[in-house]
């Protein structure tokens, strides 16, 4: 049984992308060939910022230069850590914090917060925040360090009405201003950040669509 089969796809830096399909499509599958989750990606023709996978680069290269937020890694992330060590853990690649954070690393992380208007969250244990207030942590832990690639599988799962729009609104902007490339997916239309404009979508395994974002 192929979970994913006869996938080509290119993506040009800076372009932003929905990835769309049924539950079972292959999505998360999809980006996990890219993240380095999936060993197999290893026999397959990849080639990520500008190098062919298996050519000489680690797991550890390709997350420095990515930002990754999935219902996975929502999951078994630490619980144990407070919301500031959670984004400061971005920054070193690391789930968990195991390297000593600067002050200018908690000055960050603080300006992150205040931006979204969740200051209050900063020493609070992430175990003890609700779902939806975990799962914006972890989208500032993944923007925090700015890098090339963003990946977001389902990043707004939870959300209400007013945290949906906030979060949307940071997104296009990182989008208009910034030459960050990032892959998104969703399974509603309305979460679809307004600067997205290309759109692969996934059936079986296959691809079912690729170009602009579809109505």
């Amino acid at each position: 049984m192929h979970i994913l089969k006869n996938i080509s796809w290119q993506v040009q830096k800076g372009e932003k992308w929905v990835i769309s399909g049924n539950n079972g499509s292959g999505k998360t599958s999809l980006l996990n060939m890219i993240f380095a989750d999936n060993p197999r990606a290893y026999k397959q023709k990849i080639r990520l910022f500008g190098k062919t996978r298996g050519s000489g680069e680690s797991i550890w290269d390709i997350k420095a230069k990515t930002g990754f937020v999935s219902p996975e890694l929502h999951q078994y992330f630490p619980k144990r850590l407070n919301t500031i060590d959670v984004i400061c853990s971005g920054l070193f690649d690391s789930e968990g914090l195991y390297t000593q954070p600067s002050g200018y690393h908690l000055k960050l992380v603080r300006h992150w917060l205040t931006t979204i208007h969740k200051e209050k969250l900063a020493e609070i244990p992430f175990d003890n925040l609700s779902s939806s207030h975990q799962r914006m942590v972890l989208i500032i832990r993944a923007l925090i360090k700015r890098p090339p690639l963003l990946i977001f599988d389902e990043p707004f799962q939870g959300f209400d009405a007013g945290n949906l729009s906030l979060f949307k609104q940071l997104l296009n902007e990182i989008a208009k201003d910034s030459n960050c490339t990032i892959l998104f997916i969703s399974h509603f239309r309305d979460e679809i950040p307004d600067n997205f404009r290309n759109e692969i979508r996934l059936n079986a395994g296959e691809i079912e669509y690729s170009g602009h974002v579809l109505n």
